[in-house]
């Protein structure tokens, strides 16, 4: 059964216009709107948002057929169907990169109008199906992105509580010998300002960590923008170094100075930079080595890009599980669900990057992944 459709007609010819007109009332449509104009039939669309457009290709105005339709699909999503007398190459050329829904050249037969329209209609309803789809597994997947964050900040809850705590306590006693040296009615005002002064920074202090954590973990849209990564990786080094320190591994860190800046979400690349030394601490645990260990560095590599390399002297990883280990719901963790790395790799690809591990020996692991620096970089 033919689904009734309400559809704007722009033609420049009138006569063909009230034609096209009747022919779609014969074969169950509904004419919303004509117009001989392609400014017109931009501002037509907007405002009564057809569920269909036919498009004649020359018509009267500054813009033809072509530039409207590129308008109306760029503002409103709705679908275009070309109605042309002329079928030369170049016109075709053109018309397709408007990414019209067909063409019909005229005269043509209710028959064919019928059919085009109901194609139209079915690939309009299917993309939009498509987009919808792509929009809600976007969102499920931050949703994921977003808990994996939670469940690693949960893993360093203890450290965390630990290093707040240390400037709490110090507010506390500052306070506290404020008090003391404004007692009695020889108060020493100098000492009762440091000593508030000392005070303010550590709640400055508590508060800066507070917000390094949030900002981890808070389920914001995804931004790029300038970043230095250097800096990035430092931050998040701020937060896992007390955990490492409780489980006594030692960090060494090499950032090379002076890198170029990439365009990146800082949120995701954080993410990846706390997954990877969050997996390298776990393995050392696991591991029986001496070498309690994880070596961050980042430099420019030869192909100009820059490299982060995250090693560890931990279990290693399997030769043959090397293929696999990036793969969704594999883990060799007894409480691994198997998505980190996953994550890792997708956000380091639409960064257009590229994320791998090699073995070390004797044991060991090194995790690397590339960015592209910011002269050479398209944002999404």
């Amino acid at each position: 059964m033919t689904t009734r459709a309400r559809v704007m007609v722009v033609e420049d010819d009138r006569i063909v216009a009230r034609d096209i007109s009747e022919q779609l009332g014969r074969i169950g449509h509904s004419v919303i709107g004509v117009t001989a104009r392609g400014e017109a039939a931009v501002e037509l669309a907007i405002s009564n948002r057809p569920d269909l457009v036919l498009m004649d290709i020359r018509l009267e105005g500054e813009i033809d057929g072509i530039d409207a339709a590129r308008q109306i699909r760029a503002r409103c999503q709705i679908p275009v169907v070309f109605l042309t007398a002329y079928a030369d190459d170049e016109t075709v050329r053109r018309a397709s990169q408007a990414e019209p829904f067909g063409y019909l050249l005229k005269p043509f037969e209710d028959l064919q109008l019928r059919t085009v329209i109901e194609m139209a209609l079915y690939k309009d309803r299917a993309d939009r199906k498509l987009r919808e789809s792509t929009a809600a597994l976007q969102v499920a997947h931050a949703e994921l992105a977003r808990m994996s964050r939670i469940t690693t900040m949960g893993q360093l809850t203890a450290s965390i509580a630990h290093e707040v705590n240390q400037p709490l306590m110090a507010v506390v006693m500052n306070a506290e010998a404020c008090v003391q040296w404004l007692k009695g009615e020889k108060a020493n005002v100098g000492e009762a300002r440091a000593a508030a002064e000392r005070a303010i920074a550590e709640g400055h202090r508590a508060g800066a960590i507070i917000q390094r954590v949030r900002a981890i973990a808070r389920n914001a849209p995804v931004v790029f923008e300038e970043l230095d990564l250097n800096e990035m990786i430092e931050g998040v080094l701020s937060i896992v170094q007390p955990e490492l320190s409780r489980r006594g591994i030692a960090l060494e860190v090499d950032l090379q100075p002076d890198q170029p800046s990439i365009i990146g979400d800082r949120v995701q690349l954080q993410q990846v930079m706390l997954n990877l030394v969050s997996n390298a601490a776990d393995a050392i645990n696991s591991s029986e080595n001496l070498q309690r260990r994880v070596t961050v560095v980042s430099a420019m590599d030869p192909l100009g890009e820059v490299c982060v390399t995250v090693k560890d002297a931990g279990v290693g990883i399997d030769p043959d599980h090397l293929d696999m280990i990036f793969n969704p719901f594999f883990t060799t963790k007894r409480d691994g669900i198997g998505m980190g790395l996953s994550i890792c790799r997708s956000i380091i690809d639409a960064h257009g990057g590229r994320l791998w591990a090699e073995p070390r020996v004797p044991t060991g692991t090194r995790f690397r992944f590339t960015l592209p620096p910011h002269t050479l970089q398209v944002a999404p």
